[in-house]
């Protein structure tokens, strides 16, 4: 997505505020790559136990679909920041640009 912003001609209040906006989203999103990442690697060291306890199990591929849900909806959050800074002009070029390309169908 944030390539595509760069061809609608922002000024410089809207780029700093796209700016803000990427920055706290990459840093969220590192943080729960980081996250899910132990999740994953604490439900090996669960599987590896005999007997395997299928109620940590649960809990924990729970929570691994929960860090997969909560990056999702940060990251459709941060769309909807971006949206609200952009002019009824620059969300339909926006719109257009992503319909044709490999975004297809993320615009919310």
């Amino acid at each position: 997505m944030w390539q595509h912003l760069k061809g609608l001609g922002l000024d410089e209040k809207q780029r700093e505020a796209v700016k803000a906006i990427k920055n706290k989203e990459m840093k969220d999103m590192i943080k729960k790559r980081a996250d899910k990442q132990i999740a994953k690697l604490e439900l090996k060291e669960i599987l590896a136990k005999d007997p395997v306890d299928m109620k940590a199990v649960e809990a924990k591929v729970k929570q691994i679909e929960s860090i997969g849900t909560d990056m999702r909806l940060s990251h459709i959050r941060a769309m909807e920041e971006v949206k609200a800074t952009l002019t009824p002009e620059q969300k339909k070029k926006m719109k257009e640009m992503i319909e044709m390309g490999p975004m297809k169908g993320v615009w919310v």
